[in-house]
Order: C-alpha cells, then structure tokens, then sequence
C-alpha cells in the first residue's frame, strides 16, 4: 500500500467515523493499522471504534500500544472513556436495565441546563430512544429516578429517534446534580405509541421500495411538471391510506417547497420531509436534498448543508461522492454560505481550515500550512495539491506557489544553481581572454 492509497482509506474511514457508522470506519482501520502499524493516528481512531461498538477489551489493548505514542491528553481522555464505559456497562448490569428492555443510553457528559433540566451527551449502546420517552437513571446516591427526554438532538435539528450506535445530544426534565457521568439511562419501549415508525424500519427495506410504487412514480412526474395542485391532491389520498410513504412524505414537501403561491409552505415542507426522514429515508439522496431544502428555505441552510455533508461522508461509490460534492458546491453558492478549505497532514489529519483566503495567503506564506498540503473544498470531494486547487480561482495564491518555485530555482532546485555558476564561470574566461588580447595589441 502506497502513501496515495493510505491517504485516501484513511479519509474514507474518517469520513465513516464522523459520520458514525463505527464498523464500517473501523474494518478500514484495521486494514490500515496492518499496513502502518506504527500509525498513532490510526490506532487512534481504531480504539475509538471499539470504544463505540462496547468491544472495551480490545479497546484497552489499543490503548496500550499508544503509550508514549499519543499526546498525554488525549491518551488520558480515551482511559477515561473507555473506564466510563465499563463503569456504565457494570451500572446497567445491576440496575434495571433487565426490566427496562435492550434499551441503554451511556451517557459521557453532563451540563446543567437549568435547576430542572439538564442536557446530556453520549451513545445509544442498544435498542431504540423517541422523544417522550421516560429514562430511568440511577443517581450517583443509587437512587433510580425517572427523567422524560424533552428532546434528542440539538434545538436547530431535534430528533424524533435515535437508534443503536449513534451518539447523540439529549435534553432531559431532570436536576443536575441526579446525573453523573459514565451512568446510563434505560427505557421501556411504547410500541403503540410507535407502532408506525418500528413498523417501517424493521421491514427491511420497504419504506424505500414504496418510493418506486408506479403511484408514486406517476406524482413525481407531476411534481417535475409543475402540475402541483394535481399532485397535492394524489399525495394527501396517498398518505391518508400510507400514513408510513417515504416517497409520499418527500413529495408533498416538494410541492410544499416548489409549487409557488398559494400552495408554498416552507414548515409543511420541513414537517413532512422530517417524517420521511424519520421513516427510513436517512440513507436516500432524494430525502436529504429536500431536508436540506427545506431547512433552508426556514433559515436554516447551514443545518440544511450539515445532512448532505454527512450523506457525502457515508458514500462509497466514488462517482456518488463526486456527485454530492458538486451538490454541496452548488447549495453553498444557492444560500450564500460561502466557501471552506480544509488542508490535510501527511497523516490525513486537518490542520488548518478556513473560509478567508487571506488568511490562507497568510498561513501558506508563513510556512505555519506547508506548500506541499493537500487541500479540499467545503469539507467533499477529493483531497489535491493546495496550489493546483487554489490557483485556478485565486490569482494571489497561484503568484505565491510561482514566486515559490522561482525561489526554488535561484537557490539551486533542480540544478539551476549549477547552470548559473557555469555560465558566471564561462563570462569571466571570455573577459580574461578579452583582457589578454588586448594586452598583446597594446604591447606589439
């Protein structure tokens, strides 16, 4: 495996693991953790992996072999978690979580919100969360206590769900000082009150063969067509009789969003292409491209981008990821929301970013970001020399990586010193030829 090839996996498995699918991140560590074993970086990453999927044994011998190989601080954060981990998983074991299901959130961090209510971080090691839901948590005194969950997620973006390996925001109706962190918090499951969403999502696919009913097909037709009465009137008989559609959810937010006065309606399009995201429609470009639409379309376009970066970070088709960069560009430029370059170590790691291209005139120039980086565009698409993705749309920067390669000429890169002193050498025996010559003359 060449230095290329290592780079593009290991952004490829970041991409995974900020989008936290955590298997899939961590079997392309491990391939790089055989051809680099002495990568800190990716042992790294690799042992967070496991942090995530509860493997803490494994875990903890990763840990091991990053003494005196990783910063202090961020050896001690990762022991730190990986003993919270366990604390929680012993905490869980011995509580109630039997009686609670397969639904445990281990929660890592905790900050008060108000004296009743308290935002919490961490990852659903099991089963599923809704809003609404009643948590039981043990007290650090190991007093249980009942905490509603107000909301998952952050307040921009609430969540109606959260299910089993995803790490999340939650705010709950509880005081403070009754949650401590590495604790976990379990539930019991109201399959009544959600009968519709479980339905969906453990039927294997079929809210998205519903996308492609010939109904469905017809009304999208529509929709392209700009006939949008028509198809208001087709998808709200659709939905009444399929309250769980995907595809029906995702259209009528189109024509909430396209259909012009008086059908435009920016919150009914949010509210239903929530519902089709919610529903199975995570992994579907079609229902991100509407979510981030719709967002924007309510002020929200840096939370709208925030869905289709993710989406570009989970692909793996490489003609798919190209395609969503292109997106990102073109929803960027819709929204106003300008421009950011990212550039990469020799590791993969980002070490500078910024939307100011003076500033990135100023980091080139200082050598505080090397010449030779790798850079890409608005966090997508593919990793390529600084200057060669730079220069073309920024005429400072291109005079800076020309200024740089005639320095190099004049200090001798690529035998230049060698072709000047030859001809200085060269000048001075023709003058001294001169010299003698005319001497001769003189003196006959």
């Amino acid at each position: 495996m060449n230095n290329e090839e290592a780079k593009g996996l290991y952004s490829q498995a970041i991409g995974h693991f900020q989008a936290m699918q955590f298997e899939q991140a961590l079997r392309i560590f491990e391939e790089l953790d055989q051809a680099r074993p002495n990568s800190r970086h990716v042992m790294h990453h690799r042992a967070l992996c496991l942090l995530r999927l509860s493997r803490l044994d494994e875990a903890q011998q990763v840990c091991g072999k990053l003494e005196g190989k990783l910063e202090p601080e961020k050896l001690r954060d990762l022991r730190d978690k990986i003993a919270a981990a366990r604390g929680a998983d012993e905490g869980a074991a011995d509580s109630q979580a039997g009686a609670a299901g397969d639904n445990v959130f281990l929660i890592d961090q905790v900050f008060p919100t108000s004296t009743m209510e308290t935002t919490v971080t961490g990852h659903v090691k099991s089963g599923v969360f809704h809003e609404g839901d009643s948590l039981t948590i043990v007290s650090p005194n190991g007093m249980p206590l009942v905490a509603p969950v107000m909301r998952i997620g952050k307040a921009e973006t609430p969540l109606k769900i959260v299910r089993a390996g995803t790490s999340t925001v939650m705010l709950l109706q509880v005081e403070p000082h009754h949650v401590a962190p590495g604790s976990s918090a379990t539930c019991v499951t109201q399959e009544e009150s959600y009968a519709a969403t479980m339905v969906v999502d453990a039927d294997g696919g079929g809210a998205q063969a519903a996308a492609f009913l010939p109904e469905l097909l017809e009304i999208e037709r529509m929709v392209k067509s700009g006939k949008f009465d028509e198809a208001l009137t087709r998808l709200t008989a659709h939905i009444e009789e399929t309250p769980g559609s995907v595809g029906g959810h995702r259209l009528l937010a189109r024509v909430y969003l396209e259909g012009g006065a008086p059908l435009a309606d920016a919150k009914k399009a949010l509210e239903h292409v929530r519902k089709a995201y919610e529903l199975g429609g995570a992994d579907d470009p079609a229902v991100v491209n509407v979510l981030a639409d719709a967002l924007a379309a309510n002020g929200e376009a840096d939370h709208g981008l925030r869905f289709i970066e993710r989406l570009h970070g989970s692909a793996q088709e490489p003609a798919a990821r190209q395609a969503l960069a292109k997106h990102i560009y073109a929803f960027r430029n819709k929204n106003n929301l300008g421009h950011v370059w990212e550039f990469s170590d020799d590791f993969g790691d980002v070490v500078f970013e910024s939307s100011d291209i003076n500033e990135i005139l100023k980091a080139l120039s200082s050598g505080t970001v090397p010449m030779t980086s790798k850079c890409r565009r608005d966090h997508a698409g593919d990793w390529r020399n600084a200057g060669e993705l730079l220069s073309s749309e920024h005429p400072e920067i291109a005079k800076l990586y020309r200024g740089g390669r005639a320095a190099k000429a004049v200090a001798g890169g690529g035998g230049g010193g060698s072709s000047k002193n030859m001809l200085i050498a060269v000048g001075v025996v023709v003058v001294l030829v001169i010299v003698v010559v005319l001497a001769m003359n003189l003196l006959g």
